[in-house]
């Protein structure tokens, strides 16, 4: 389409395609799954926002109480400070802007010595989550390594 940047596009694209309702060679129906598959994305990312909301609330509990009431906005602090994080262009994974964004929210519960502190244990806290989720995919081998191995048998 003119006028459209091609990162826009192939998102259009992607989407398209996962919300195609219909496979290779049948008719689409009109059936409601379509509203299913296009709805699961927006709905599991929420879930996946809620979920990492609450483990870094009890992340936090660990270390320092908290009331049970203060859950949602921890919820909401977490994922705020990951789109700040996100949104800065200028470091990797907002370094520096999302822990700034969570010791001023925190700021709020916390005197600042603690707010700072928290920010800088949760992004080591993170970063260690996503090498374990990193080692566990290097730790599962690949089925074409696997069928090599078979043939070599």
């Amino acid at each position: 389409k003119a006028g459209t940047c091609s990162t826009c596009a192939s998102k259009e694209r992607i989407w398209r395609l996962w919300c195609r309702q219909g496979r290779a060679g049948r008719e689409r129906s009109s059936s409601p799954r379509g509203l299913e598959v296009c709805a699961s994305p927006p709905v599991l990312s929420m879930a996946m926002w809620l979920t990492n909301g609450i483990a870094f609330y009890f992340f936090v509990v660990s270390i320092t109480p908290v009331p049970l009431a203060q859950l949602a906005a921890f919820i909401a602090m977490n994922a705020a400070a990951y789109w700040i994080g996100y949104a800065s262009f200028i470091t990797p994974s907002g370094l520096g802007f999302r822990e700034a964004a969570l010791a001023l929210m925190l700021a709020v519960f916390f005197p600042t010595p603690v707010a700072i502190a928290l920010s800088l244990v949760t992004r080591l806290w993170s970063t260690a989550g996503e090498l374990l989720g990193v080692a566990t995919i290097w730790g599962i081998p690949s089925r074409k390594l696997l069928a090599r191995e078979e043939k070599a048998r």
